[in-house]
């Protein structure tokens, strides 16, 4: 039950989220928009990070890991979000929606094959 609250809870932060997304690309561009968000959720993520120990648990981690992470953050903060900024721009916050939420679908299509993940009866009817 508790899965489901969160859930909900992370679709609604979603669609807000999205809702403040298309005021925004309204007056600026998106990338503008991209330099909001890391100005805003880098300090953000490093408090978070700070307060549940894990900033003290880097040293843990390989330089592949660390590479790793570094294109994800890249390909998520430049690519990303430029690209959503600019389809919710276009499209607005609705007619974009369908289109973002093929995220879910293309990180399937590649987790498969690529990091050997295993699909049961229940994540495929989820997904």
């Amino acid at each position: 039950m508790l899965g489901a609250a969160f859930g909900v809870l992370s679709a609604s932060s979603f669609a807000l989220s999205n809702v403040f997304a298309r005021r925004g690309v309204m007056g600026l561009s998106a990338l503008q928009g991209i330099y909001i968000t890391v100005v805003a959720g880098v300090p953000l993520f490093f408090i978070a990070a700070l307060v549940s120990g894990q900033v003290f648990r880097l040293g843990e981690l390989g330089w592949s890991q660390h590479a790793w992470l570094a294109a994800s953050g890249v390909t998520q903060y430049i690519v990303g979000r430029y690209s959503n900024y600019r389809a919710i721009r276009a499209l607005g916050a609705n007619g974009s929606a369908p289109l973002l939420s093929l995220s879910v679908l293309v990180s399937v299509v590649l987790a498969v094959p690529l990091l050997g993940e295993r699909i049961s009866l229940v994540q495929g009817v989820g997904i």
